[in-house]
């Protein structure tokens, strides 16, 4: 499934700084130990607005556009138990995120 991650200076934006996820084209990221899983936009649309709309004073920011296997998760955890499961529109949840091209 094709899917967009946007990304500053190649990792999550949210990600939390003990458990930051990095991303590099053609590697196949997988969610920490303990936490997950990952998340990634729909649409490239939906990719700009949230980098539009959330991403200022990020340096280095990019959004790729991804081959993913999707996760049947309803939220994101991390290992400290924190959780979250609103997101922005057009989100979905994947186990594995694997970065084709920057877009």
């Amino acid at each position: 499934m094709v899917a967009y991650k946007v990304t500053t200076d190649g990792r999550s934006i949210y990600a939390p700084a003990s458990g930051a996820v990095r991303y590099a084209l053609g590697v196949t990221t997988r969610r920490p130990k303990g936490c997950g899983p990952l998340a990634v936009f729909d649409t490239l649309d939906h990719a700009v607005a949230f980098l539009v709309e959330n991403t200022y004073g990020f340096p280095y920011r990019a959004i790729f556009e991804c081959h993913i296997r999707k996760s049947q998760a309803t939220e994101l955890w991390t290992s400290d138990g924190h959780t979250q499961c609103l997101f922005p529109k057009g989100t979905i949840l994947a186990n594995t995120v694997t970065p084709l091209r920057r877009v």
